[in-house]
Order: C-alpha cells, then sequence, then structure tokens
C-alpha cells in the first residue's frame, strides 16, 4: 500500500499534470507573442501605456500560456514605469504563481514593493529573486537599498523536504479546515488569516489552489473585489479547471463594474460546473449589464448624423463586435479606447477591418 509521502507526491504530481495540460492553441500562441513583442518595442520608445495595451491584449489570447509569466512581468515593468506600484505588484505576483522560479517575476515584485515602502516584503522578493538570478546587479543593490530602509528577511528556507514538507501540508490542511469554520461563522477576517497561513506552509502544493479561491471567497464578503480578483487568477493558474476559482473571479470582476470580464469568467466557470444556478445567474445578469453599456454608449451618440447611430447599433449587434469588446474591455486600460469605439462609427470600422482574422474566445 502506498504511505502518506508517496501519495502527497502523487497527488502532486497530478496536479502538475493538470496544470501542465495546453489550454490554447498555437495560433493564440503565435499571436500572443506578436503582441509581446509589440509591447517590447513600445517600452523601448517609452511608450508605456501603449505597452500595457499590447501586453493586456496578449494576455487576453493567452491567459495561461507557456510564457504568460512573461507577458504579466512585462506589463508589471511597464505599470512601474508610469508609477503605478500596486498594479505593478499584482501583475508580478500573477507571474510568479505561473512561475515560481521566474527571477524576474520576483524583481519586478520587489520594486513594485519597494517603492510602496513595503520594504519587508521587498527583501523576500529580492532575496527571491537572486536565488533564480545570483548574477543579476540590479536585485543585488536593492536588496541593499531595501534592507538599509530596515526591510528584514521573512521566508522560510526555499526547500523543505520529506517530513518536514508532509508536516506543512498536514497544518496547511488543518489551516484549511479552520478557515472554512470561521466562513461558516461569518468570521471573515479570520478566516483570510487561516487561509494565509496554509498558503504560507503550502504555496503550490496539491490544494493550494483551493486555498487561493477560499480566501477569494472571504474577501468578497469584506468587498474586497480587486484582492479576491487577484486570488481566483492566482488559483486558476494553479488548477485552470477548477470551477469555483471562475466563479469568484467572475464575482469579483462583477463588483468591479468589469462586466465583459465577468462574463468570460463565469462562461468558464459553466464549462467546469454546467449546473451551477449561481454562476448560471450571475453570468445573465452581467451580460444584462454589459448590453447596458453597450445602450448607453449607444445613447451618447445621438448627436452623430442619423446615419452614423443606424449604423453604430448596426455593428453593436454583430455578435463579432460584441465578442471584440468584451475582449477589449476586459482590461481596464483597453477600456477608453473600447469607449471611444462605441462613440465612433469610423473608428470601430477601421480597427474591425485590422482585427478581422483575430479569433478572441470567451
Amino acid at each position: 500500500p502506498m504511505d502518506e509521502a508517496s501519495a502527497n507526491r502523487t497527488t502532486e504530481a497530478t496536479s502538475d499534470a493538470i496544470v501542465a495540460a495546453p489550454s490554447y492553441n498555437g495560433q493564440d500562441l503565435e499571436e500572443a507573442e506578436r503582441f509581446k513583442t509589440t509591447g517590447n518595442s513600445f517600452m523601448q520608445n517609452k511608450e508605456y501605456e501603449r505597452a500595457v495595451e499590447s501586453y493586456s491584449t496578449a494576455l487576453r489570447l493567452l491567459p495561461n500560456g507557456p510564457t504568460s509569466h512573461v507577458f504579466y512581468a512585462n506589463r508589471a515593468a511597464a505599470l512601474l514605469s508610469m508609477k503605478r506600484f500596486s498594479d505593478a505588484a499584482a501583475d508580478a505576483e500573477r507571474s510568479i504563481t505561473l512561475r515560481p522560479n521566474y527571477g524576474k517575476g520576483h524583481a519586478r515584485l520587489g520594486l513594485a514593493k519597494f517603492f510602496l515602502e513595503d520594504y519587508d516584503a521587498a527583501v523576500d522578493a529580492y532575496s527571491t529573486s537572486l536565488h533564480y538570478d545570483p548574477d543579476n546587479a540590479s536585485s543585488r543593490a536593492y536588496l541593499a537599498k531595501a534592507r538599509a530602509k530596515g526591510g528584514v528577511d521573512r521566508k522560510r528556507p526555499f526547500r523543505r523536504d520529506g517530513a518536514e514538507a508532509d508536516a506543512d501540508q498536514r497544518e496547511a490542511e488543518r489551516l484549511k479546515s479552520a478557515g472554512n469554520s470561521f466562513m461558516s461563522g461569518k468570521e471573515y477576517r479570520r478566516a483570510i488569516e487561516a487561509y494565509t497561513a496554509a498558503l504560507a506552509l503550502s504555496p503550490r502544493g496539491p490544494h493550494s489552489h483551493v486555498y487561493f479561491s477560499n480566501r477569494a471567497a472571504a474577501l468578497c464578503y469584506l468587498e474586497r473585489y480587486e484582492e479576491a480578483e487577484l486570488d481566483s487568477e492566482r488559483s486558476i493558474a494553479l488548477r485552470p479547471d477548477y470551477g469555483k476559482a471562475h466563479a469568484r473571479l467572475g464575482l469579483s470582476r462583477f463588483f468591479l463594474e468589469d462586466y465583459a470580464g465577468a462574463v468570460d469568467a463565469y462562461t468558464a466557470a459553466l464549462r467546469f460546473d454546467p449546473d451551477n444556478a449561481a454562476s448560471k445567474s450571475y453570468l445573465a445578469k452581467a451580460r444584462g449589464k454589459l448590453q447596458a453599456t453597450v445602450n448607453a454608449n449607444n445613447n451618447s451618440s445621438k448627436n452623430n448624423h442619423p446615419s452614423d447611430q443606424i449604423q453604430t447599433a448596426t455593428m453593436t449587434n454583430d455578435p463579432k463586435v460584441i465578442n471584440m469588446a468584451q475582449a477589449m474591455m476586459h482590461n481596464p486600460e483597453m477600456q477608453k479606447l473600447a469607449q471611444g469605439m462605441m462613440n465612433n462609427p469610423d473608428m470601430m470600422k477601421e480597427m474591425m477591418s485590422k482585427m478581422e482574422n483575430m479569433d478572441f474566445k470567451s
């Protein structure tokens, strides 16, 4: 019979195999890489907003592909250049979730935390970065700066094997169960503390996707929707077929008024859990809100020539246009552009002609 340690290793190997299973096609990969290259060119020219748009489009095409961690880390670099440090930290964490050994992801998290004056977190991030990229002079310099600001190392050793690792996993499961009890008692802050402690012990273990997703649920109850969105994405990165994480991503986006993103997330949730009544209900609500946004944009075009209004209304009822709007509105940086297209028929026609061969998938 299999002992407990072997069972844990088998479960973890199965989890890794699921994560490794490709959820993309070659055309998406090629197109996403093209947008990444375009973003890199914008970075060289210091056109940071356009770089963010390019990386965002790459991620829309390939959110969990073999190079998606690079797209997130590159977008984090652009956001850092725009002094949007909290957004940069979130993207760096997304990159690390997808590829924990990606040194650049840790370095960009370190820089974001440094400028957010969270010097302990900066020390942690730069120490981890140097573990994977020991010759990086910039990381060494900023690690020293963060320590000079009072930052201290808080992380556990990088590897814990054998009995220590098994004990960590058992304790993480105990903490998860405690978090679930706190959720039942509506003690959401204590639940968050329990799930966070579980993740500190097992950040990428066989059940870590559950810890992230459960913490997202607690954060939603506290109306901390941006944090819930990030935790849901972390869960999905670890287990792309986990329906609850997609549903919690949908809920957080719904209350962030990212209705296109909510439609995407709930559509995915129902793909993995097709009988979930709550997901069906919120998908309908999100679609209604999205259509109301389209209608409001149409109404704002009332000063246009009547023929332009008719043309705009026709185009915004075209499923291809709606799919494109969902793809673009998925990212806050693209919402202004999407609204401009709704108000400007000529701009929309031009964009459609350029994008007619692109395949945006929900």
